[in-house]
């Protein structure tokens, strides 16, 4: 087994409705990991020398043993990462507590630039309180990371938000673009493959105008990106790819502690019933059950004959392989 990350899904309650959520369809106030099974599953990590450990939801902040859990994790000498909407931080006494319980990382996924687009993308008004957890967070010597997902609606927006990083001395975030969720039929706020490439390269010529350090995880093919562009990104160390199913390095528990693909199959698990962590060689059985491993053989196969002989198929991966469940990868890859 080569896990060096897990993501335990804490609950799927949330106090936002985002339009691309990957967990639109499971959020509910009564789907939350039990803290003790949650806290065996730590025990049992460790054992496997996981690194690290991201708190996901739904909103983990609002899952009611959030800070225990955080602090389980750190007296268990594992990095914990939490990725969040934020709204929580704007209490200082619990953006504190989080910070005295022992997380090492804060991502907090921005929605949108105003507080209408925020209602439009969220159902609520929140972007005040979002940058008021910001500046709490920073008060007291902690340096969250933002995360600005890219979709169809919002590319306009780009300059607002750079302003409004830059207002707010934000300095440091990272870019992504929206991926297919499995149980969705809506797949409006994807964009054309080759519309996310051309974007990618305004970024890069955009973000060289300020001081702001990004990255970007580059969900699709990195031929569609212009070499001289690409080679740029890849020498500034800019780009993130390659997912956990295709390596086989990361392990995504649902709130029942069954074990998702990935965060975009929460409704597909592995397996039928949770894992028992009781069991010495449980994940592992699963891990290496046949169901898992033609799962990620089939999710690190060439989706295009022309990416075999590509010498940049190790960093690219060929993209988000959920992709090519909606779109022909041959439409984009071959010309």
């Amino acid at each position: 087994m080569n896990i060096k990350s897990a993501w335990l899904t804490t609950n799927r309650s949330c106090n936002c409705r985002c339009e691309w959520c990957y967990a639109q369809k499971t959020l509910g106030p009564k789907s939350y990991m039990d803290i003790e099974k949650a806290k065996k599953a730590v025990s049992v990590l460790k054992k496997y020398n996981v690194k690290k450990i991201v708190l996901i939801g739904g909103e983990p902040t609002i899952y009611s043993h959030f800070l225990e859990l955080v602090n389980y994790i750190h007296k268990n000498e594992i990095s914990c990462t939490v990725a969040t909407n934020g709204v929580a931080f704007e209490q200082m006494d619990f953006a504190r507590a989080t910070v005295d319980a022992g997380v090492n990382n804060i991502n907090i996924s921005l929605k949108a630039t105003s507080e209408i687009d925020y209602k439009k993308y969220t159902g609520v008004e929140v972007l005040k309180s979002v940058m008021k957890g910001y500046s709490n967070l920073k008060s007291i010597g902690f340096n969250p990371v933002f995360s600005y997902v890219i979709v169809n609606d919002n590319q306009e927006e780009f300059d607002e938000l750079i302003n409004l990083l830059e207002k707010n001395q934000i300095n440091q975030i990272g870019f992504q673009f929206v991926k297919p969720v499995i149980e969705f039929d809506k797949t409006d706020s994807i964009m054309d493959l080759r519309a996310m490439a051309s974007f990618v390269e305004y970024i890069y010529e955009r973000m060289k105008k300020t001081d702001i350090r990004y990255s970007l995880e580059i969900s699709f093919p990195l031929c569609l990106i212009k070499k001289e562009i690409l080679h740029k990104l890849i020498n500034e160390k800019r780009i993130t790819t390659c997912c956990h199913v295709q390596k086989g390095s990361g392990i995504v528990f649902d709130t029942d502690f069954k074990v998702l693909p990935c965060n975009h199959f929460a409704e597909y698990p592995f397996n039928e019933t949770p894992i028992d962590f009781s069991r010495e060689n449980a994940i592992e059985e699963l891990w290496s059950s046949n169901e898992v491993i033609e799962f990620r053989d089939k999710a690190r196969c060439y989706p295009s004959n022309v990416c075999e002989t590509c010498n940049l198929w190790n960093i690219c991966g060929g993209g988000c392989f959920t992709r090519w469940l909606f779109i022909n990868p041959m439409d984009y890859i071959n010309k």
